[in-house]
């Protein structure tokens, strides 16, 4: 099943229903098919070759849509990326970039301006596509949490697993589709397919570029379903606490790619919608454990139970298993593990001992639930307990007069590990008001240090670039 071609059917069944809204627009099935097709053409008379990967770096949705959809009816794979992204050092095998701007591209690499004749021009006459469900038919990229994101390749066959994932977790959509409004970025395999789960249905798909467009797109498009990152999540309930509207529309709410504080899920249950599904897994398993937050309520470092497909162990440094309730590293079996691009060759992501090992530390307890402690490579031994800094984040946050917060364990010359806090300060900010907050809300793992830097580094998931941090952190000058 081919999903570009899903696409045009639905826009012969209804040409003029909406495919895809954003900020200044909309789009109907008809005109998306119409762009499509002259994609598919144009990139023909370029010269482009089935199976040769190109990369996307276009701001615009629907522009970025049609140039995906429309490389796929040719069977050209995509990777959707800002062409200030080392494409080399990921070692994905590029063989064009098509963009909509003039700027620096990487060199010896053939590069396509998105002028209008890309996408009005004459159609495709549609032939074959992919050579089979098995082969490359888009790179995403995982988080890159630690360093240089890892580009991970999806088939038709993982695209149709992953909406297996996707139709246990969320509601069969109402006649006309499903309305879905995507904050992940295209180079996501969670804001991919959320566009094309979207799209499959015959429903809208829809794009905001912040808290405040999403709002007034939900209200205005009677959004049903909403697919946000934590760090998104949080933005759009402060922005509801500034005048709150009610989002009568919204059924689901479904928040992947971190840990969620019970704190913001009970404000999103009370604010937004009460569906609110929380879900943990990553780029290269898909979903490995789900819950409803009204579930976990209570439970600090909840993710969810396992999933049905899913085998799960915890385990100690010597990756042995340690029972229920211990503190470890997860590792996962799963029909579902997608494959690492490396020099143009697809190689699996799992270990010589078959597990995939995504590099947290959790507990399970008896009932299955999972608690993530945090990254096992983010973890600080303070004193020698292990300390996650998302929670010291989570607390943080609460103080007024900081916009973003990142913390890291940094080892002082004792080679004791201290924990340190990265602050994005507002005016009047005062590191002493800053301390007491934290002698009250946490304190037991009060920072040793705070410092001001002008932005926390974030990969397009929300999550907080530790390492990159950590080193821009102490080599700032004092």
């Amino acid at each position: 099943m081919d999903f570009e071609r899903i696409v045009l059917h639905h826009a012969r069944l209804a040409p003029e229903r909406i495919a895809l809204a954003f900020t200044g627009g909309s789009v109907s099935y008809g005109m998306l098919a119409k762009a499509m097709l002259a994609v598919a053409e144009r990139s023909r008379v370029a010269g482009l070759q089935p199976g040769g990967i190109v990369a996307v770096d276009i701001r615009n949705p629907f522009h970025h849509v049609a140039v995906l959809l429309g490389l796929g009816l040719r069977g050209i794979p995509t990777a959707s990326v800002q062409l200030n992204f080392d494409l080399a050092a990921a070692g994905v095998p590029v063989h064009a970039v098509i963009v909509d701007r003039y700027g620096a591209v990487p060199q010896g690499l053939g590069v396509f301006i998105l002028e209008d004749d890309w996408l009005d021009g004459p159609p495709l006459q549609l032939g074959a596509q992919f050579a089979d469900e098995d082969a490359l038919h888009r790179l995403t990229f995982s988080s890159g949490t630690t360093g240089m994101p890892k580009p991970v390749a999806l088939s038709l066959r993982d695209i149709h697993g992953r909406f297996d994932q996707i139709s246990y977790g969320l509601p069969a959509g109402a006649a006309g589709g499903v309305r879905v409004l995507n904050m992940m970025g295209f180079s996501t395999v969670g804001g991919y397919l959320s566009t094309l789960y979207a799209l499959a249905t015959a429903g809208m798909a829809c794009f905001a570029p912040n808290a405040a467009e999403a709002l007034a797109m939900v209200r205005l498009l009677s959004v049903t379903e909403l697919a946000v990152t934590p760090m998104q999540l949080q933005a759009i309930v402060a922005e509801q606490n500034k005048s709150y509207v009610p989002c009568p529309s919204l059924r689901v709410l479904a928040v992947a790619g971190g840990w969620t504080s019970p704190a913001l899920m009970a404000s999103a249950r009370a604010q937004l919608c009460n569906h609110v599904i929380v879900t943990y897994g990553s780029t290269e398993s898909g979903t490995v454990a789900v819950a409803l937050a009204g579930g976990i309520e209570g439970v600090d470092n909840a993710v969810g139970y396992p999933s049905p497909w899913v085998e799960i162990e915890i385990v100690d440094a010597e990756r042995k298993p340690v029972p229920r309730g211990s503190l470890g590293e997860i590792r996962v079996k799963t029909p579902y593990l997608l494959r690492y691009l490396e020099g143009g060759v697809e190689v699996g992501a799992a270990s010589p001992d078959g597990w995939f090992y995504p590099g947290d530390a959790v507990t399970m307890r008896e009932d299955g639930l999972i608690e993530v402690a945090g990254r096992a490579g983010d973890l600080v031994n303070y004193g020698g307990v292990m300390v996650a800094p998302d929670a010291i984040e989570a607390a943080l946050r609460g103080f007024a007069a900081i916009t973003d917060v990142g913390v890291f364990g940094v080892k002082n010359p004792t080679g004791i590990e201290e924990i340190w806090a990265a602050v994005v300060p507002t005016p009047g900010f005062k590191e002493s008001e800053l301390v007491d907050f934290c002698r009250h809300r946490i304190p037991d793992r009060v920072p040793a240090r705070f410092v001001a830097v002008a932005e926390i580094p974030r990969n397009q998931m929300g999550k907080v670039m530790r390492a990159k941090l950590r080193e821009t952190v102490l080599t700032k000058p004092v």
